[in-house]
């Protein structure tokens, strides 16, 4: 199974996906583009209420909307909190 969140509309198409070294984000939209953030480029995570996943790197934040019924998009936002914690070893993340 990929470690892959990929999220499709009329308008774009991204996805993130965790590799071992860090995050792809990719975004088909006209600001889009492909990028790879290492896990300590990423400053911070967030998940709202409406199930959009958030993450801010370089000054930007970066989003896409997850589902919380599908399990594999479950696994991916508890792998990527995981992998930030075991990345920096100030972080400080409720558990």
């Amino acid at each position: 199974m990929s470690l892959k969140i990929t999220a499709s509309s009329f308008v774009e198409s991204h996805y993130l996906a965790l590799e071992s070294d860090g995050v792809k984000f990719v975004e088909t939209a006209l600001t889009g583009g492909k990028r790879h953030f290492r896990f300590s480029e990423i400053d911070c995570v967030i998940l709202s209420d409406d199930h959009l996943l958030s993450f801010q790197a370089e000054g930007r934040v970066y989003a896409i909307p997850t589902k919380p019924e599908d399990a594999k998009h479950q696994t991916v936002i508890a792998s990527l909190v995981q992998a930030l914690k075991n990345s920096a070893t100030g972080w400080s993340g409720e558990t």
